[in-house]
């Protein structure tokens, strides 16, 4: 995956955490091995968005969302992780939009 590819998926994901996610709280429920339910919550703020896409900043996490949301980030402002989780946080990045299907 290359910068501009990378930029690209960070843009449109920006846009869909913050139409879907942004601010919002969910309770995962689940249940473990031995059927014993299981609860926890997320909540999706701004300043988490840098970690889902898995790239390295210079920038603050807020910055970095505000820019992304804008499509201000150029490829100075980013670098990947040596340990190849960017590309496999960015390949689920794409798909988490799908997740406001729950509060319909």
């Amino acid at each position: 995956m290359t910068k501009t590819e990378a930029l690209r998926i960070i843009h449109r994901g920006a846009l869909q955490y913050q139409a879907n996610l942004v601010n919002r709280n969910v309770l995962f429920v689940t249940l473990d091995k031995n059927k014993k339910i299981e609860l926890f919550e997320v909540s999706f703020l701004p300043r988490n968005f840098l970690h889902l896409t898995g790239t390295q900043t210079k920038l603050s996490s807020v910055a970095f969302y505000s820019m992304a949301c804008r499509d201000r980030l150029s490829d100075r402002d980013i670098s990947f992780a040596s340990d190849g989780t960017t590309e496999k946080k960015l390949d689920v990045l794409i798909t988490a939009k799908n997740l406001h299907f729950a509060f319909s």
